[in-house]
């Protein structure tokens, strides 16, 4: 008699520390809300239209609601810029990140994302920024697909970065590292995973998550899925 093989245990994803909404798709990147007490259905005619804003420019990316502020990007002319504003709708301050994407279906792309009073974005063309989230005032700015000799891609680069502790992740596909992390404080590479043959830079976003008392982050650059070691970018 054969004994029963053992079931496999999912993973956690692993959680922003930052409350609301600090990132693209929500805490744990899985599109899951951890409010209570929402309402169970709109009332007649939907919810009361509060406040709007125009003026954003042309966009895809996905606003993040986090630390009493309200964040967008959109493309304004030849500008990627990021917006700020408060809960009332009211502007904060905007910050411009390199070009804006005049390619195949214009706009911006990746989302920011939040962590510890700083605001984190790349543009359609490997721009990594890092932005004082109080002034706007940029802190530094990488090029991750000169750093890690990647190319750029047919719709531009979509990425949304992911903050691990110390470390901004980001999936430049290139020759020097398929993934990299970025000191969150000063854009100094910490460590690069090893090129993937074959593969540029794609438009996925990667996800952290816990299995077995250790800690992977898994991305899509063009043609593989892969995944490294978190703390180490070791291939797996």
């Amino acid at each position: 008699m054969t004994a029963p093989r053992p079931q496999s245990q999912p993973g956690t994803l692993v959680a922003s520390k930052e409350a609301g909404w600090p990132q693209w798709r929500g805490p744990r990147r899985d599109g899951i809300s951890d409010e209570k007490g929402l309402l169970q259905a709109w009332p007649e005619g939907g919810p009361k239209l509060v406040w709007k804003i125009g003026g954003l420019g042309q966009g895809w990316s996905c606003p993040i609601v986090t630390g009493g502020s309200i964040y967008i990007t959109g493309d304004v002319g030849e500008d990627l810029v990021v917006f700020a504003f408060d809960p009332e709708g009211k502007p904060r301050w905007k910050a411009v990140n390199g070009r804006s994407w005049t390619g195949q279906y214009p706009g911006s792309r990746g989302a920011c994302v939040y962590d510890g009073g700083a605001l984190y974005h790349l543009n359609a063309h490997g721009r990594v920024a890092c932005l004082d989230t109080r002034t706007g005032r940029e802190t530094w700015a990488v090029d991750v697909l000169e750093r890690f000799d990647g190319a750029g891609i047919l719709w531009g680069l979509s990425e949304c970065l992911l903050v691990d502790g110390p470390r901004v992740i980001v999936t430049p596909g290139g020759k020097k590292g398929a993934m990299a992390a970025l000191d969150r404080k000063t854009g100094e590479t910490l460590w690069a995973s090893d090129p993937i043959e074959g593969n540029s830079a794609g438009y996925g976003s990667p996800i952290l998550f816990e299995l077995g008392g250790r800690r992977y982050l898994v991305s899509c650059p063009s043609k593989h899925a892969f995944g490294v070691e978190a703390d180490t970018g070791r291939n797996l």
